[in-house]
């Protein structure tokens, strides 16, 4: 069940920055390694739950004494959520759908789709 939540936190990171970045909220100049940093510190966070104490009682199952294990999500879920929804977010702006192209990448001299069967479009390396 951890896991879906982080993936649907993640898919959620993903579908807020691109809307972030379609509003121009954040662009080309977020660097790439940047959504890397959570992810390096995601898997630290089960040390934010409580330890289990040593003369504690064993969890499960109940007829033989144990204790019921503790209901909703513990500290370390709800941060490695976040840390899932800032990773999805960032690696979004990273890779804007629209293209951040600087004239050293390639796609910077591709012609636009509806520019591709135009005989007046500019030609780049083009032999006559």
């Amino acid at each position: 069940m951890t896991l879906l939540l982080l993936a649907i936190a993640y898919i959620i990171g993903v579908w807020l920055g691109s809307i972030l970045a379609q509003m121009g909220v954040i662009g080309c100049d977020i660097p790439t390694w940047l959504w890397v940093a959570p992810l390096a510190l995601l898997p630290l966070t089960p040390l934010l739950n409580r330890p289990q104490r040593a003369g504690e009682p064993l969890r499960w199952p109940e007829g033989a004494g144990f204790t019921r294990p503790q209901r909703g999500l513990r500290l370390g879920v709800i941060v490695a959520a976040a840390l899932c929804l800032l990773m999805g977010g960032l690696r979004m702006a990273s890779v804007s759908p629209t293209g951040c192209w600087r004239p050293s990448d390639l796609a910077a001299w591709n012609l636009p789709s509806d520019a591709a069967f135009d005989d007046d479009a500019p030609q780049v390396g083009c032999r006559k």
